[in-house]
């Protein structure tokens, strides 16, 4: 996403606080998102900030990024992780009577696109907002 009007980032620690400390940063931005496009961001990074702990920390010490870039129309949300990535396909491509790992289910239907950076260790995905 080019022409960024507004970039944040931070780094947490892999605790369980950290997917609410996550969510926070939306609300810093200088434009508020709409309360639909909040709700949505919030879902999306609550997701990708969960996977990064979950899958890609050794314990509680180990530390995930979270960028948030918006421009006209659009937020960019990029969660790198320390450890290892998983594969996207197999992601969203469950047998449906699976019980749980429906999340980024939810992000590949809420988001304009989204996808593995594996240069930077992390997963983006990217929303269509008011502007």
């Amino acid at each position: 996403m080019e022409g960024a009007l507004e970039d944040l980032h931070e780094r947490l620690l892999c605790r369980s606080e950290s997917a609410a400390k996550a969510r926070a940063m939306l609300g810093h931005l200088a434009v508020p998102l709409s309360r639909a496009d909040l709700y949505a961001a919030s879902l999306v990074l609550t997701e990708l900030a969960t996977n990064a702990m979950r899958h890609g920390c050794r314990d509680e010490q180990d530390e995930f990024e979270v960028n948030i870039e918006r421009s006209d129309g659009f937020i960019r949300i990029l969660v790198t992780q320390p450890g290892a990535l998983f594969d996207p396909h197999e992601a969203i491509n469950r047998p449906p009577k699976e019980l749980g790992g429906w999340g980024l289910v939810m992000v590949d239907r809420l988001c304009s696109g989204w996808g593995v950076d594996r240069q930077r260790n992390g997963v983006w995905a990217e929303l269509a907002v008011d502007p």
